[in-house]
């Protein structure tokens, strides 16, 4: 693994990449937008739907990794099954923790009302939770809390998915354990690619009222960047000599 991490490097090596492979990259991208244009203009909550939008997403992700690296054929059958069942462990591993983090709160509900009967510790307990609630950084903190938690669940873990994909067989708990070192870094570019950049994005095109084609041609633009910059990621990580 390679011992420097540097946020500069990594984001310099992927606008190179996405200038030099402009032209497939612009082609992919001009897929996706296509295919959350015709599911936008599908007016309907319908699983069969969701469902469908959710298997071309990720055959979208799959294809963009195995061109990335140069992986043929494109589309592999044992491949393709494999990293997917891959993938819908970590999708699983994630809603765990998120279920997890829900019944730990309505415990604490819970045990908070049945401490009704010592009025000094119900009555500091019920202001400790009133000012949390009208504090203006509680939403602030509860979003990196949750962020943190699915980086450790999601964003990390995937790191395994990208290595069955290209046939480097990953464990999840490899991924985790060989990120150690650099989960604060980590930490703080995903935080940056994935969370406040996406913010801004979409905050700028509601703004801008565009056309929905062109705001999809937009966004899928931006998520080949942030495919980019996560593969450079891997790289820096797993593919590097020490």
């Amino acid at each position: 693994m390679k011992g420097n991490l540097l946020f500069g490097q990594i984001l310099k090596s992927a606008a190179i990449t996405v200038r030099d492979n402009l032209q497939i990259f612009s082609c992919f991208a001009a897929i996706f937008a296509l295919v959350n244009y015709i599911f936008a203009r599908i007016e309907t909550n319908y699983p069969t739907v969701i469902w469908g939008h959710l298997l071309a997403a990720y055959i979208f992700y799959y294809s963009f990794v195995r061109v990335y690296f140069w992986k043929k054929p494109i589309f592999e059958t044992d491949n393709f099954l494999r990293s997917a069942g891959k993938m819908l462990i970590i999708v699983l591993l994630a809603f765990t923790a998120v279920m997890f983090l829900r019944i730990s709160f309505g415990i604490l509900k819970l045990f908070a009302k049945s401490l009704a009967v010592f009025p000094d510790i119900y009555n500091f307990l019920f202001d400790s939770y009133l000012f949390l609630h009208d504090w203006r950084y509680t939403s602030i903190f509860m979003f990196l809390f949750l962020f943190g938690i699915m980086m450790f669940t999601f964003f990390i873990p995937c790191f395994a998915w990208i290595s069955t994909v290209i046939g480097r067989e990953q464990s999840i708990v490899f991924s985790v354990i060989e990120t150690k070192k650099y989960y604060a870094k980590i930490f703080t570019l995903y935080l940056v690619i994935f969370g406040v950049f996406p913010l801004f994005l979409t905050v700028v095109l509601i703004g801008l009222h565009l056309p929905l084609i062109i705001t999809c041609f937009i966004s899928a633009c931006f998520s080949i960047l942030q495919i980019v910059i996560y593969l450079k990621m891997y790289e820096y990580l797993f593919l590097q000599k020490q």
